[in-house]
């Protein structure tokens, strides 16, 4: 996202840093005066996150994913047949007008099959907003009020790691400071979310209870 309003934002984690070394490095030659002032305040930020015990959050990991995953001995490894791997490739498909929520209607009326959504609340290119709409459009009963859920995966104990609604047979749950990729921004809550949803036991569980 860039305007003169919002500037330049990750869209896929509002709050993550957005990658310039990567774009700029695929551009510019070396040496550059830009590329090494960008360097020089990466190591600067790195010596003062050190210093404050802050935990760090590359902006440019998916560059670094994609050139692992395109490693012969990495592919062989995990039995993949020999290709260019792409962050958001593979088959094509194309965005239809056709509204999928009649297909989850019918799901959930002829099934007795658990569904669960859920969305990162720091994502803008699928915002929880329009997901909860769908969601409660799709009326089922509501067994709880909207409220927060807990998990302990960070060591710090129990802390809100996001929202909830128990529909019963529909599950829908926000994660706080998640982005599009819920498991890439946040992997442990989301490990605590799924393994919670496979076997039943309840998100709203407050631990001062």
């Amino acid at each position: 996202m860039n305007g003169k309003t919002y500037g330049v934002i990750n869209p896929y984690d509002i709050l993550a840093d957005v990658c310039y070394p990567a774009t700029l490095a695929k551009t510019v030659r070396f040496p550059n005066p830009t590329i090494d002032r960008i360097k020089e305040g990466l190591e600067l930020a790195k010596e003062l996150r050190h210093k404050r015990d802050v935990p760090e959050q590359p902006p440019c990991i998916g560059d670094w994913v994609t050139d692992y995953l395109n490693q012969p001995s990495v592919q062989s490894a995990i039995h993949a047949e020999t290709t260019v791997w792409e962050q958001c490739g593979g088959p094509p498909y194309e965005f239809g007008q056709e509204s999928i929520i009649p297909y989850y209607q019918e799901f959930l009326s002829t099934t007795d099959i658990r569904v669960f959504i859920y969305s990162g609340d720091e994502d803008t290119v699928l915002p929880f907003i329009g997901t909860e709409k769908w969601v409660l459009s799709l009326n089922q009963p509501n067994l709880n009020v909207w409220g927060p859920w807990y998990s302990d995966w960070n060591g710090n104990g129990q802390q809100v790691s996001g929202y909830w609604l128990d529909m019963g047979q529909l599950w829908y749950a926000t994660v706080k400071g998640a982005g599009h990729m819920v498991p890439w921004f946040q992997p442990g809550a989301a490990f605590d979310l799924f393994e919670r949803y496979i076997t039943g036991k309840p998100l709203h569980t407050s631990p001062f209870q």
